[in-house]
């Protein structure tokens, strides 16, 4: 996951939040990341999990850097990898949506340009026990 449009405003240090995992036997794993269960009731630092090697290749190495319109002229900000989070409780569809907090927040913005969807990027969550 990465930001399409970022906002110019800056998100609360720390929050709740909504995240999607993939559940296999009664453990919880990223959607587009390595294969390391995640720990429910504990702080986990983004940096510990990495995204899979197509995402790294094919996401991450083109959606770092996201242009926006600044002043009436293109610019280019970059936000380092982290947690993404929803503001709000969606639909996920396909995986099933967790209550999370988060802190070390640093950005926000959308994931799509067709949605109105906040996002927040955070160092650190904190899966809680409610699924």
């Amino acid at each position: 996951m990465c930001l399409l449009k970022i906002s110019k405003d800056v998100p609360k240090s720390t929050g709740v939040g909504y995240k999607t995992f993939r559940v296999d036997k009664g453990k919880l794993f990223g959607v587009l990341s390595d294969g390391k269960p995640r720990p429910v009731g504990k702080w986990i630092k983004a940096r510990k999990y990495t995204p899979t090697r197509f995402v790294r290749k094919y996401v991450l190495g083109s959606t770092k850097r996201v242009r926006i319109k600044k002043d009436g002229k293109t610019v280019y900000v970059g936000y380092k990898p982290g947690w993404h989070i929803y503001k709000n409780e969606i639909d996920a569809s396909v995986y099933p949506m967790f209550t999370i907090r988060y802190r070390k927040a640093y950005v926000q913005g959308h994931m799509s340009l067709y949605t109105d969807y906040p996002v927040i990027v955070a160092e650190e969550i904190y899966i809680l026990e409610d699924k």
